[in-house]
């Protein structure tokens, strides 16, 4: 499954190698043919990351050109070198990268949710029941059989399973077993039984229920960072060098997150799912039942989030709301829509 040090030295290694990638370039060599400002815009691969590609519609006066990454790795590398103007990212790689003083900026949150905690199916427990969850865990732990969890280190999901186990008394480290499980391998983890639970992002755990290889049990945001899940950066030099593409691509992020809300919005969603990835339709639409489109980017979680990952060992510095302030900017999202500060989750 993986060494837990190992994978930890790994998840460090990224931000510290994109601190080293900062020769930051131009994106000129980008030309449109229609005269309409270029704009290269990146996102991860996955139901809740491809919306990012739907902000075409309100972005009227740019020809885009949307790129799909497979690692944080590239996207960010790709963002601090000037080859797109703007990426999706996860909010613990957000983090990750400002403890490294990576010169990259939060300027919008895009859609949360998507994270699930799944478990055997023959483990016999009622959906959200954690008192008898922790009562198991406790006498598995007692017996020397520690419950097993599948979890991809480092990632929303991981942190957001480590504050829930805190949250009901559980600790991560000595009363459970945490495996890193990348969550293409989740699935068969479980089947197999190399694991008791996994939480994976979705569709990954809606399609391990269709599979009926595992069955929901609970959904892991009744902790301090809540549902935080992906957001949009761009670099510190698109920040002093290109402000008003920075403003347009705020009120753009502003307006998707409030159509992706309304039939119409949910409908183009699932079409671009369907078109960047090889999950099944009914898949894709269990997973967006789950997932919350967000432009806020709510300061108070992202601190929680981040104090949680330097008590895992994912990142060296424990930040301060002042630190981590240097990292995200709310000044775009209230030049775009005139809301205050607080609204935005300053």
């Amino acid at each position: 499954m993986g060494n837990p040090r190992q994978s930890r030295r790994d998840f460090l290694k990224l931000a510290m190698a994109m601190g080293g990638a900062c020769t930051l370039g131009g994106v000129s060599k980008y030309a449109s043919a229609s005269g309409k400002k270029p704009l290269v815009l990146g996102g991860l691969q996955g139901t809740n990351c491809i919306a990012f590609s739907l902000i075409d519609k309100f972005m009227p006066d740019y020809a885009i050109e949307y790129k799909q990454f497979n690692t944080v790795a590239d996207i960010t590398t790709a963002t601090v070198q000037g080859e797109i103007h703007a990426a999706q990212i996860i909010y613990t790689a957000l983090v990750s990268l400002a403890s490294n003083k990576v010169p990259i900026t939060a300027v919008s949150g895009q859609v949360n949710g998507g994270s699930d905690i799944v478990i055997r199916n023959d483990i016999d427990l009622t959906v959200d029941d954690w008192a008898a969850f922790k009562a198991m865990t406790a006498t598995l732990k007692q017996e020397g059989k520690p419950f097993k969890i599948g979890s991809f280190f480092g990632s929303v999901q991981d942190i957001e399973l480590r504050l829930q186990l805190l949250k009901y008394g559980i600790d991560p480290l000595k009363d459970v077993d945490i495996l890193n499980v990348p969550y293409p391998g989740m699935d068969q983890a479980l089947y197999r039984g190399d694991v008791d639970a996994v939480v994976p992002v979705q569709p990954f755990g809606v399609e391990i229920e269709l599979e009926k290889h595992g069955k929901h049990f609970a959904y892991p945001y009744d902790q301090a960072a809540g549902n935080l899940t992906n957001m949009i950066m761009v670099s510190q030099r698109s920040m002093r060098e290109n402000y008003p593409m920075v403003v347009d691509l705020a009120k753009g992020m502003y307006e998707l997150t409030e159509f992706l809300k309304t039939p119409s919005g949910t409908k183009a969603w699932a079409a671009a799912a369907l078109k960047y990835s090889n999950v099944s339709r009914v898949a894709i639409d269990l997973t967006i039942k789950q997932l919350i489109p967000d432009y806020r980017m709510p300061m108070d979680k992202m601190l929680a989030l981040s104090r949680a990952m330097f008590d895992s060992g994912f990142i060296k510095n424990d930040m301060n709301r002042a630190d981590f302030s240097k990292y995200v900017s709310y000044k775009p999202l209230h030049d775009a829509t005139k809301l205050s500060f607080t609204k935005l989750g300053a």
